[in-house]
């Protein structure tokens, strides 16, 4: 919800993990590494659609494989951390990893993982707007 920050902001990322096809996905992985330039990470996970949360919440980065993700099935994770410092910006990638084995067929490969760049908000930088 935003594409700017400023040092010690909060910034809080929505990742949703979501089984489009007919079929139970066994083995999936969701991935969520703590970008550069946050502390303090944090995280919830919330299911629906018949789909279990492999722990509820935890801290640092996401990175839980599930046992299946039934058709229709849903995980909604809540990631957030506080901006250190003054990095330049922010890069978070949220990425869904399937078993090596091609168990799982997937036809659009291209949804399996989300970018989000966010950078820092330079006004009054030096004491003065820009």
């Amino acid at each position: 919800g935003v594409n700017s920050y400023r040092p010690g902001d909060l910034l809080v990322y929505t990742v949703i993990m979501r089984n489009l096809g007919p079929d139970a996905a066994p083995q999936v992985r969701v991935r969520d590494l703590v970008p550069a330039g946050l502390t303090n990470v944090g995280w919830t996970c919330a299911a629906s659609g018949g789909a279990i949360c492999p722990a509820a919440g935890g801290t640092g980065a996401i990175d839980q494989l599930l046992a299946t993700l039934p058709g229709g099935g849903v995980l909604t994770y809540s990631f957030a951390g506080n901006v250190d410092g003054r990095p330049p910006e922010i890069v978070n990638t949220a990425e869904v990893l399937l078993p090596t084995d091609t168990t799982i067929e997937d036809p659009v490969p291209g949804n399996n993982s989300a970018t989000d760049v966010d950078v820092l908000d330079e006004l009054l930088r030096n004491g003065f707007e820009a």
